[in-house]
């Protein structure tokens, strides 16, 4: 079993480079230099603090492959601040669903975009990225590294690589486009030419291969193969169940208060739709649940979680830029990576002990195509009498 993290570099803005990426993010949808956006206001490169380290980090993957606990560590030790790129940790009260940082974690490095939102908000890609830019810049002023971590993956692409709303380019603007791109080579400004290529609509800007020019960083993404991540997403399921105070409690408290599943950004989420919706089945039988069909709503919500994993790895894999490292090795030198290619922006190579050659996992192909859910903890039908109890106790609607 071997856990993977993912590396790549571009650059963040003209000034702050991303330890994850190739690219920057723009200020301006006009200006040649930037990826297109329309909502950031970092100034030029030239206005900033040329001696301040204008890193940031972002540390991304599927459900439950471990990022919490990294992004912790690295955030320590960088004296960092995290900007959770999480579409459900933004709601207050959806604690359990969402695997929110406990009181404990968030009390040891301050953190941005939790609990910034009432159950009954909306919440977008394009809200994000006006919130964690802003969020970026007033960690930056103040001296602070921000780690940006989470598994919401069209939310990291519009933060690092700006709104997709660039218009199409006509003949005469390409045209002039490629001759600026042909100055830049000349005068060896890589970022300048990726940049202006993404400006101009070119598709294959963002998969350029890596250079040896200046202003390159990285990006860093945690993936584990796929059985022991599927084995872990269940027995995670099973721990969000476990106690009545859990996710229940909150699915039941969103539709006390006139909620229903699958309407907004909340009721869509993983774990509350498929929770929700159980509930309120068991509401129309007057509180009553069999063990039944308790252990298939429990398998509904492993299997959604399950395919929704699949569909980050897919995501994240198709973003060619992307390095495979191996994290099933021991935690320390996985951070220390990470800090030492913030510290070094030349030292993007992955260690060979954190290596992951993606091969090592193709023998387990046909484990995938026959894997089968094997609970933990609910067991069989004595194993969910708690929870059937405190359905009747509760649900009675």
């Amino acid at each position: 079993m071997r856990p993977q993290l993912g590396t790549t570099r571009r650059a963040i803005w003209r000034s702050w480079p991303v330890l994850c990426s190739h690219h920057k993010l723009p200020t301006s949808p006009h200006s040649a230099q930037k990826v297109a956006m329309a909502t950031a206001s970092l100034p030029p490169a030239e206005k900033r603090n040329k001696k301040k380290n204008d890193t940031v980090i972002v540390i991304s993957g599927p459900t439950g492959a471990g990022k919490s606990r990294l992004t912790l560590e690295v955030a320590k030790r960088l004296g960092g601040e995290i900007i959770s790129a999480d579409s459900v940790q933004v709601y207050r009260g959806l604690d359990i669903g969402s695997a929110k940082p406990s009181a404990t974690e968030m009390s040891l490095v301050p953190h941005h975009l939790i609990d910034i939102l009432d159950t009954t908000d909306d919440y977008s890609a394009g809200s994000f990225f006006r919130d964690a830019r802003r969020a970026t810049e007033d960690v930056l002023d103040r001296g602070r590294v921000p780690v940006v971590a989470g598994g919401t993956g069209l939310y990291l692409r519009w933060y690092m690589y700006g709104k997709p709303d660039v218009p199409q380019s006509s003949m005469d603007t390409t045209s002039a486009v490629y001759s600026e791109l042909l100055s830049f080579q000349e005068r060896g400004q890589w970022e300048e030419a990726v940049e202006l290529l993404a400006q101009a609509g070119d598709p294959k800007a963002l998969d350029l291969s890596v250079n040896n020019w200046k202003r390159w960083s990285r990006r860093l993404e945690i993936i584990s193969p796929r059985i022991e991540l599927y084995r872990a997403i269940d027995l995670r399921c099973e721990e969000m169940l476990v106690d009545t105070g859990g996710l229940l409690s909150e699915a039941s408290w969103l539709l006390d208060i006139g909620l229903h599943p699958h309407i907004n950004s909340t009721t869509r989420a993983i774990g509350y739709k498929q929770a929700m919706e159980y509930l309120l089945h068991c509401r129309q039988n007057g509180g009553e649940s069999t063990p039944q069909e308790f252990l298939q709503f429990l398998a509904k919500f492993q299997s959604t979680s399950r395919n929704f994993a699949k569909r980050q790895l897919t995501w994240f894999r198709n973003e060619r830029i992307y390095q495979w490292v191996d994290a099933s090795q021991p935690f320390e030198p996985a951070v220390q990576f990470i800090c030492n290619a913030y510290h070094d922006r030349d030292a993007r190579a992955v260690p060979e002990s954190l290596e992951m050659k993606r091969e090592s996992c193709m023998h387990k192909t046909q484990d995938l195509k026959t894997y089968r859910s094997v609970n933990r903890v609910f067991c069989g039908d004595d194993s969910c009498s708690h929870i059937l109890d405190w359905i009747r106790r509760t649900q009675r609607k």
